[in-house]
């Protein structure tokens, strides 16, 4: 993907330079065919109507030197619009953790299961508890005498 991008970003830099560099010429090279093809059609050329000529393209110019910046810019929003449908075409993370309904619960165990390791005595295990638990609990530390996990509880109300 970001060498798709740099070679977009890179071919607009390179128009953008090369359309800044020959702009002060457009207008001379305008001006010149367009009195070469009067002259060679057989028209006459008035100094009046030079210097207006030469003026339009002139006026021209500040459109040109727009041109460069507007395709740098247009190729730069169409890198970004790719990323964007990027991001947007993810697939959605739909796996998200439920709302609580009772505000007092802090903490809810459903069919949990707890048990710590024998040899480190510090790692908990899974084992099962045949209810639920719900209650709001401050902190839980394990109780080395009994072998028990023990939750320091606060009344909510």
């Amino acid at each position: 993907m970001r060498h798709n991008e740099k070679v977009d970003l890179r071919a607009a830099g390179l128009a953008q330079s090369l359309a800044i560099a020959c702009a002060p010429v457009v207008p001379v090279v305008a001006a010149v065919f367009t009195f070469l093809g009067l002259i060679l059609s057989g028209g006459d050329l008035l100094a009046s109507d030079a210097f207006s000529a030469i003026t339009v393209f002139f006026v021209m110019i500040f459109g040109i030197r727009m041109i460069p910046y507007g395709t740098r810019y247009c190729a730069e929003a169409l890198v970004a619009l790719r990323r964007i449908q990027e991001i947007f075409l993810l697939p959605e993370y739909d796996q998200q953790i439920p709302v609580c309904k009772d505000a007092n619960i802090a903490i809810h165990f459903k069919n949990a299961t707890f048990l710590w390791d024998e040899k480190g005595r510090d790692f908990l295990r899974f084992s099962r508890f045949n209810q639920n638990l719900s209650f709001f609990c401050a902190s839980f530390y394990w109780d080395i005498e009994t072998d028990t996990i023990r939750c320091t509880s606060i009344d909510p109300g």
